[in-house]
C-alpha cells in the first residue's frame, strides 16, 4: 500500500512539473523558438476560419498556426495602405489636380489626420504631399505579428475570441465593444468590437499611421526610408512608448518576441517603394 502511495505521488509530481513547464513556455515573451523559415507562411492565403488557439497543446504548432493565420491579413492591410500611397505618388506628379484627385487628397488627409491646403489653382504644396507620404506607409509584419500575439495572448484572449480584437484597441462609446473585467473605477472605455479580424488589423494599421501618440514610430520609419534603409519591426518598436502603460518594458517585450521568433524574416518581402 505504501509503495502504491509513493507511485501516485511520483506521478502527481511529474504531472505538475509538466504543466508548469508548458505554462511558463506559453507565457514567456519569446515562447519557443522556430529555427527554420517556413515559406508557406510568407505565401499564405487569407484564412477562412479562425483556429481555436485555446485548444492547442503543442506550443510550436500553435505559434506556427497563429502566424499563418495573421500574416495574410497583415499583408492585405499593407496592400491597402500601399494602394493609397501609390495614389499620392501618382498625384505628386500632377501639375494641376483634377476633381477626382482633389477628392482623393481630401479623403486621405482626413483619414490620416493631415492638415493640408489646396491652392486656388488646384495645386497642392510639396510639403503637404510629404506629410501624407510620411503617414501612408506600410508597417513591418514582424511588428504586427509580435503585437497581435502579445495583446491577444496568442489568440486566446476574450477580446480576440469574442470581439476579433487582437490588439487591445479601446473605444469610448457605450456598447462599442466589450467591457474589461478589471477596468478601474471611473474609467469608461471598452475594448473595441470588430466584425472580422481583418477589420481589426486594418484599424490597427490606420491607428499607428495616424494617431499622434505614434509620431515617434513614424519618424523612425521616415528616417529609414530617406536613408534607403530597410524598415524593420524591431526598430519601429522603439516608437511604441505610448501603446502600453508599461512603456519601455512593453517595448523590450515586443522586441524580444520579434527576435526570438525570428519574425524579421517576414519583413524582407514586404518593403514597398521607398520614395
Amino acid at each position: 500500500m505504501k509503495g502504491s502511495t509513493s507511485l501516485v505521488v511520483v506521478i502527481l509530481v511529474a504531472c505538475i512539473a509538466a504543466f508548469a513547464v508548458f505554462h511558463f513556455a506559453a507565457r514567456s515573451p519569446a515562447d519557443l523558438d522556430i529555427d527554420q523559415t517556413d515559406k508557406r507562411l510568407i505565401d499564405s492565403k487569407k484564412p477562412t476560419t479562425s483556429p481555436d488557439f485555446k485548444s492547442y497543446r503543442d506550443v510550436v504548432k500553435k505559434k506556427h498556426d497563429f502566424f499563418s493565420y495573421m500574416l495574410p491579413q497583415i499583408q492585405q492591410a499593407n496592400r491597402n495602405t500601399m494602394s493609397e500611397r501609390n495614389q499620392i505618388l501618382s498625384i505628386q506628379n500632377s501639375i494641376v489636380l483634377d476633381g477626382a484627385e482633389r477628392e482623393i487628397i481630401k479623403r486621405l488627409a482626413k483619414k490620416y489626420r493631415v492638415s493640408i491646403t489646396l491652392k486656388k489653382d488646384n495645386q497642392i504644396a510639396d510639403t503637404d504631399i510629404e506629410k501624407l507620404l510620411a503617414k501612408i506607409d506600410i508597417l513591418p509584419p514582424s511588428l504586427i505579428l509580435a503585437q497581435s500575439a502579445n495583446e491577444s495572448a496568442w489568440g486566446t484572449s476574450r477580446f480576440a475570441t469574442q470581439a476579433n480584437n487582437f490588439f487591445g484597441i479601446w473605444c469610448f462609446t457605450e456598447g462599442c465593444g466589450l467591457k474589461p473585467k478589471l477596468r478601474d473605477e471611473g474609467l469608461h472605455h471598452e475594448v473595441a468590437y470588430f466584425d472580422s479580424v481583418q477589420e481589426g488589423v486594418n484599424y490597427y494599421v490606420k491607428t499607428i499611421n495616424s494617431h499622434p501618440a505614434y509620431k515617434d514610430l513614424r519618424a523612425i520609419r521616415l528616417q529609414k526610408r530617406q536613408g534607403n534603409v530597410p524598415v524593420a519591426g524591431y526598430d519601429l518598436a522603439e516608437g511604441l512608448i505610448n501603446y502600453s502603460e508599461r512603456g519601455v518594458e512593453y517595448i523590450k517585450e515586443i522586441q524580444a518576441m520579434i527576435r526570438y521568433n525570428k519574425l524579421q524574416r517576414f519583413d524582407v518581402a514586404s518593403t514597398p517603394d521607398s520614395r
